[in-house]
């Protein structure tokens, strides 16, 4: 009968998940807290499975993240060509963006180059995406690494298109 409210999160995203049941920590889910800074207070190796077949925890379905608009993950060079494609359809598209572009066609959201921020800021602005008038959501990738892992999971997650090892 109590509900607490904390403001908002200072993350952004949901917590790192690590298994300690085998020889080395496993990430079940990538999070706040890279692998190098676990490696370095843990004094080993910590692995990326890719997605988990027999442990389930929380946020790992593949489609965890999706809004109801479909989200496509897009590089930076394919995001006016993408853009024009659907509204070439009479399609309405958003954007979030982190190299500067910005769509005439649509809304645009440019997102913080940094991935902590970037990590802060993605649930609301996907909600807020979500809620519009649109067809689909242009995320353009971030970089592809480690410093980016939970951000990336997290998109992955939202679009629907995971990459299973």
């Amino acid at each position: 009968d109590l509900v607490l409210d904390g403001g908002p999160c200072e993350v952004g995203i949901e917590s790192t998940i690590v298994a300690l049941t085998g020889g080395n920590p496993v990430i079940l889910r990538p999070g706040g807290i890279s692998p190098a800074a676990l490696e370095a207070v843990m004094g080993q190796k910590v692995t990326l499975p890719g997605i988990p077949r027999t442990v389930r925890v929380p946020g790992m379905l593949a489609s965890h993240y999706a809004p109801a608009t479909p989200l496509l993950l897009v590089g930076a060079a394919q995001l006016a060509d993408v853009a024009a494609s659907l509204a070439a359809k009479g399609k309405r598209a958003a954007v979030m963006a982190l190299s500067g572009y910005r769509s005439a066609m649509g809304q645009t959201v440019a997102m913080p180059p940094e991935p902590s921020a970037y990590g802060y800021d993605l649930y609301a602005v996907i909600r807020m995406l979500d809620s519009g008038r649109h067809d689909a959501i242009l995320v353009e990738t971030p970089p592809q690494t480690e410093a980016w892992l939970a951000v990336n999971d997290r998109l992955q997650r939202a679009s629907g298109v995971i990459k299973e090892e």
